[in-house]
């Protein structure tokens, strides 16, 4: 709502007499569209843009889906090799006011060329009075989006908080595994670097597949200070970046097989022989108590005869 999309016709041939065409909408209640082709959201909902040339011999569509929220714009200075989000008043302002329309926020801030910002917690208490509402923030290897409820666990009595993602050398104790690259995400608020959200939320990371590699088979593993790397469920691959959610900030690879959080194949294979040693076993006794045991077998269990002298 309240955004604007800018379409374009094309006439042809390139040199076709009049390519004059007229823009319509199906609801302008919805989305209205001026004489250019730019369209405007009203309120949300679904709409048809149509354009027609003057003819009336030629006509395209557009489906237009107007959403609830609406984008608040945020960027960024770097002064002193530290990136910070600037205009909170007025990012705060525009959270307000969008609330105040039944809208939900969606603040949007473009750190592409940083891999750490830092931000007023103003606008994340300015954003938790919206239940629905949204912090994304795109970095220079991937983004994070943290709704209303995530942002709620942040430590909103100090003055700001830090995020950042970035890349990083695979750990020394995680070496033997096989990651094709190691990504940190972090939020950094008051003295809390890990922070259990307790809800979802979406992470995404910058990552171009190399020759072999097929996104059919990319895996996102979780790398804790402590204990076992673990594969994660749900990632996906699209455009050369892979998306999945998590309920906190840590260190993440990707890999193209299952790491951790399994049975690996050769306690598999061990525990699939101790189950057909265990079958034999009792197999053999049943038949030894019904004096049916193959010949092969005969001599076992027989009372040994000892001769006096």
């Amino acid at each position: 709502v309240g955004e604007i999309e800018q379409l374009t016709a094309t006439v042809s041939p390139d040199n076709a007499t009049d390519k004059t065409v007229t823009w319509t909408s199906s609801d302008s209640t919805i989305a209205s569209v001026d004489a250019t082709g730019k369209v405007t959201g009203i309120k949300p909902g679904e709409v048809t843009i149509t354009v027609k040339t003057v003819s009336g011999e030629k006509t395209a569509e557009s489906k237009i889906t107007v959403s609830s929220s609406k984008v608040v714009d945020a960027s960024i200075s770097v002064v002193d090799g530290k990136a910070s989000v600037t205009g909170a008043s007025t990012i705060i302002t525009s959270i307000d006011n969008t609330i105040a329309a039944n809208l939900k926020p969606y603040v949007s801030v473009d750190a592409k060329e940083v891999d750490t910002v830092t931000m007023s917690n103003d606008v994340v208490k300015a954003l938790v009075k919206s239940t629905d509402g949204a912090l994304h923030i795109e970095f220079a290897k991937g983004t994070i989006e943290l709704s209303s409820s995530a942002l709620l666990k942040v430590d909103t009595t100090v003055a700001e908080s830090t995020y950042s993602l970035e890349t990083k050398a695979v750990p020394e104790r995680f070496e033997s595994l096989d990651l094709a690259g190691v990504y940190s995400v972090s939020l950094i608020t008051g003295e809390s670097k890990s922070i259990e959200f307790g809800t979802p939320v979406k992470v995404s990371l910058v990552y171009a597949l190399k020759e072999g590699e097929s996104a059919d088979d990319i895996r996102i593993v979780y790398l804790p200070e402590s204990g076992d790397a673990k594969t994660l469920d749900g990632a996906t691959y699209s455009d050369g970046v892979v998306t999945f959610s998590t309920d906190h900030f840590s260190d993440y690879a990707i890999a193209f097989h299952s790491i951790g959080g399994g049975i690996d194949m050769i306690w598999i294979i061990l525990i699939v022989i101790v189950v057909i040693i265990i079958a034999v076993v009792v197999v053999l006794f049943f038949l030894q108590r019904n004096n049916k045991l193959p010949p092969i077998f005969s001599k076992f269990g027989k009372p040994v005869k000892i001769k006096r002298p």
